[in-house]
């Protein structure tokens, strides 16, 4: 009965040791340098956006209370400048029409809100890895798979309401060459095939080496 009582144990034990594979680890290391990426990204987004909003704004609010002042008090100018008086309130006003409509067509505070949340929200996925990857894996609460899938889901839905970040042409080609380079690395890998190795990097060769057409 003892025996058997310790073995039982001893499997409860193990079965409460969660499930987690290098390749599960390796992924989330790259998720978290990800994510801390962007989130500099998007502050810088965040603080750039936020100044221009700023600089649109504030002469609105200067002027609009130029505009008031003036208009409360038009009567207490002389006759011959009322008319004046009145054209210049017009002027201030379709200016400040102007810059809120300029702002509203960029969508400058909706750039600025999201950005801000992006990058905190992806600074926060960035420390929950950094802190599960601390942890033992025996200490851990759940599997590595299920923790990958949750972490990516967030990960996903976040960039689905994030702005788009603007990169240059320098910055896209190597992303490009990057991705070529791993898709062929993870080919590679998996086929065991010399030949289908030869095939593979000849076609890589030809969509690299295509001239691209120009508009």
């Amino acid at each position: 009965m003892n025996s058997s009582n310790i073995t039982i144990d001893i499997e409860k034990g193990k079965s409460r040791i969660p499930k987690w594979h290098s390749k599960e680890e390796e992924f989330l290391k790259r998720l978290k340098n990800k994510c801390e990426h962007l989130a500099v990204q998007y502050m810088e987004l965040y603080k750039v956006t936020h100044t221009k909003q700023s600089r649109l704004r504030l002469p609105a609010i200067i002027m609009s209370s130029f505009s008031g002042v003036a208009s409360f008090g038009s009567t207490s100018f002389p006759l011959y400048m009322q008319k004046y008086v009145s054209i210049g309130v017009g002027i201030i006003n379709i200016t400040i029409a102007i810059l809120q409509t300029y702002e509203s067509y960029l969508k400058i505070s909706d750039i600025v809100s999201k950005s801000l949340t992006a990058s905190a929200s992806l600074k926060k996925i960035a420390d929950d890895i950094g802190c599960e990857m601390y942890i033992p894996v025996e200490n851990r609460q759940t599997n590595g798979v299920t923790f990958l899938r949750d972490t990516y889901s967030r990960y996903q839905t976040i960039l689905v309401d994030a702005p788009p970040l603007a990169i240059d042409d320098d910055e896209a080609t190597a992303i490009f060459k990057k991705l070529q380079e791993q898709n062929l690395g993870e080919i590679l890998d998996d086929d065991e095939d010399e030949s289908n190795h030869n095939t593979v990097i000849k076609e890589l060769q030809k969509i690299v080496n295509q001239p691209q057409k120009t508009l």
